[in-house]
């Protein structure tokens, strides 16, 4: 029950605006976890406003701060390193 209480809080998220500390790069479309211990590893966000065609895999770790109001997530990281993200 706990693993779907998580997976039904963080699907919230979807959708969410991606501000890198100098601009937009996205939305969030999905989230990867680790299949043992649910941790996120990963959220997947669809860049295609900004970067046509692109997917990237965003470690959580540079997120600054969540607008819940707003629907968006500030990152501390530029749109360059977002671009040197994994596909």
């Amino acid at each position: 029950m706990r693993i779907h209480a998580i997976l039904l809080a963080i699907s919230a998220f979807k959708g969410y605006a991606i501000d890198a500390s100098d601009g937009r790069i996205g939305t969030v479309s999905d989230f990867l976890f680790d299949d043992e211990s649910w941790v996120l590893q990963y959220l997947i966000v669809d860049t295609r406003d900004w970067w046509p065609g692109k997917h990237v895999l965003l470690s959580p770790h540079p997120v600054q701060d969540i607008s819940y109001l707003d629907r968006k997530i500030r990152l501390t990281v530029s749109r360059e390193l977002v671009m040197a993200s994994p596909p």
